[in-house]
């Protein structure tokens, strides 16, 4: 029998460009999309309705597909919607519209504002008006970046369209049915929260992370302290109970030891301590799971309404292990991914020279390299630390290490769930962790509004150092410990672009030249960079002690080797930590003078250009080569002269 050929079209071996028309489909403007498609099943999306926009319905086309490739099919539908719905409603009913090449800013800015004077007036909820006018904002300030409209000021606030990262939790939403639920005063602290909910000013969202982060430690840490206190007492109340003799209860009421139980066994188990001991001593601190030795005890258990609160003294739970998670995560010095949190093992911290200070270890899980940190045993003001929350993890489930495999036996995230045997007993899973994790902050009186997850917290460090260091992606970087620096600017980016509009086009640009994007060889062309140009920055960059510093790095002229690195890109010359320290200091002495530089003439020319390829240079390097230059550059202390204004 002969073999079918399959009529699947692979569409990624020769993607269609997005102004192309579209085999079969028969229409100029139907524009395929690629990322969205599968062989089997193709997704289009019909922009024949822009037609009168001559070639720059073509363009929006493409545009279109760009701006939604990072969202899921249904995202990108509803952008699509919302572009119909501007264009058709403002754009196309325009008499001019053949022209619309020529329209100035002024002209596109009249014609948004009309639209949201349009929606509003609309008979439809308030949430479909707001996701209507931030839809098309959005895909217009993403037209402004691209260079395809004039920059004009949108009416209304742009949120983050791309959904590959995690916002911080100063950026997440109150959910409105729970507000309602909530006590008088409980409400006014959620709005007092919400009153700093303004992204254009950086010190009200460093001072929203600020109390929210210092809300979820005082949360978690009054919970930790609770089932610490409940763990330690329980197990010595039950070893000092000298009044129920195990021993003598199985005598009398188990003559098979234990199997199973006669008389009148439960009358003799009046208290959590004496189940606790029972359970200690004859079944390896594990209540028996169905099916095993000893059954009858735990339908009593059961029956009785302990579980849960036997199980907390016993060994590690999956609400147990919760607020001590929600500290490791809440570390701010440390910046932990939630995967990083949960594989930590005995082996996760060690002693050092100082009695008072740890070093922690954890590995990131696609990386697979290994990071650490030194932390300070005893904390401020009764603050529980990493350390301390490690021990603590390590002693609740330590009655779990016999029962787990070999590889687990280490890990401070063992649980018993009510379902597991001592055959399933491991790590607990991250859906468990979670389900935990929404129970703890359920809790809470009223962070409980908001969806806060595990996830977002790490976002939340990386973008409050962003503020706190005035956009320094550097800094970011290192406290990320990210590879490449495009890696942390993905997560600043998706923030500091929300909320935009175009009267803070000032302090946006500032943030614009901490961006490590761009490379030397996109900016070879945007900036003009040839030889002369590449002498005059580096001449001018000397003025100002730039590569005048001594530090041990023999005969080579640096300065030179800088200058060729910026006509040529020769690595070998950025691989070395003296020069990543010099690049380092000048860079963020350039930064740190940008108020200053930014009323000069030689700012667009010379020292704008500057920074961005100090960014470009420190982008190239490996990552170990850039964190010794920052620790050499605080070794010497670089400092470089200042400025005039």
């Amino acid at each position: 029998m002969m073999a079918r050929c399959s009529k699947a079209v692979d569409l990624y071996t020769d993607p269609p460009i997005a102004h192309e028309i579209v085999p079969k489909s028969g229409f100029p403007l139907r524009v395929l999309a690629p990322h969205h498609s599968t062989p089997r099943k193709h997704v289009y999306y019909d922009f024949t309705f822009a037609e009168p926009m001559g070639d720059l319905a073509r363009v929006f086309a493409k545009e279109f597909l760009n701006f939604t490739e990072t969202l899921k099919p249904g995202g990108s539908r509803t952008r699509f919607v919302q572009l119909q719905a501007f264009l058709r409603e403002t754009v196309l009913v325009q008499p001019d519209v053949g022209e619309i090449a020529t329209w100035e800013a002024e002209r596109w800015k009249a014609l948004e504002q009309q639209f949201s004077r349009n929606v509003r007036r609309r008979n439809i909820k308030d949430r479909s008006k707001k996701d209507l006018c931030y839809g098309a904002a959005a895909f217009l300030k993403h037209l402004q970046d691209a260079g395809v409209l004039p920059t004009f000021e949108l009416s209304k606030p742009v949120k983050v369209t791309n959904s590959g990262k995690i916002p911080p939790i100063s950026h997440l939403r109150v959910d409105k049915q729970r507000l309602e639920l909530l006590s008088l005063g409980a409400k006014s602290a959620v709005q007092e929260l919400e009153s700093l909910t303004d992204v254009r000013d950086p010190i009200k969202i460093q001072e929203k992370i600020g109390r929210m982060r210092d809300l979820l430690r005082e949360h978690w840490t009054d919970q930790a302290r609770r089932v610490w206190s409940m763990f330690v007492d329980g197990n010595r109340l039950a070893e000092n109970d000298a009044n129920f003799d195990v021993d003598r209860f199985l005598t009398e009421y188990s003559p098979d030891g234990g199997l199973s139980f006669h008389g009148p066994w439960r009358r003799q188990l009046s208290s959590d301590t004496q189940l606790i001991k029972l359970v200690k001593r004859r079944y390896g601190g594990i209540i028996p799971a169905h099916g095993e030795e000893g059954s009858q005890l735990r339908d009593y258990i059961r029956d009785i309404g302990a579980a849960r609160r036997i199980s907390a003294v016993l060994h590690s739970t999956v609400d147990s292990i919760t607020p001590f998670y929600g500290l490791l995560l809440n570390a701010g010095e440390l910046a932990l991914n939630p995967s990083s949190a949960r594989t930590m093992t005995e082996e996760s911290s060690a002693n050092t020279d100082n009695p008072d200070v740890q070093t922690i270890y954890w590995d990131k899980g696609r990386s697979g390299e290994m990071y650490s940190e030194n932390c300070y045993i005893e904390g401020l003001g009764g603050e529980i630390t990493v350390p301390q929350a490690q021990s603590c993890l390590l002693a609740m489930s330590a009655p779990l290490r016999p029962y787990a495999v070999e590889e687990e036996k280490n890990s401070l995230f063992l649980v018993k769930t009510p379902l597991c045997t001592r055959e399933t007993i491991s790590v607990v899973s991250d859906d468990a962790l979670v389900e935990g994790w929404k129970r703890s902050l359920n809790g809470h009186p009223f962070l409980c509004v908001y969806k806060i997850l595990p996830m977002h917290l790490r976002s939340t460090h990386l973008y409050h150092k962003f503020l706190q260091t005035g956009g320094d992606v550097i800094e970011v970087n290192k406290l990320a410990r990210h590879a490449w620096l495009e890696t942390s600017q993905i997560y600043v980016n998706l923030n500091t672009s929300e909320f935009v509009a175009a009267r803070d086009a000032r302090q946006v640009q500032d943030f614009l030249l901490m961006k490590a994007t761009p490379t030397r060889q996109q900016l070879h062309q945007e900036l003009g960079l040839d030889a002369a140009v590449a002498k005059r920055l580096t001449v001018t960059a000397a003025s100002l002690g730039f590569m005048g510093w001594d530090l041990d790095c023999g005969e080579q002229d640096r300065l030179s080797e800088f200058e060729r690195w910026l006509i040529t890109g020769e690595k070998l010359f950025i691989e070395t930590a003296e020069v990543a320290a010099e690049l380092y200091a000048f860079r963020n002495h350039l930064v740190a003078n940008a108020h200053v530089l930014r009323e000069t003439k030689d700012w667009t020319g010379t020292w704008a250009p500057m920074i961005l390829l100090m960014n470009a240079a420190l982008g190239e390097m490996r990552a170990d080569t850039r964190n010794k230059g920052s620790k050499l550059a605080a070794e010497y202390e670089l400092e470089y002269k200042g400025f005039d204004r």
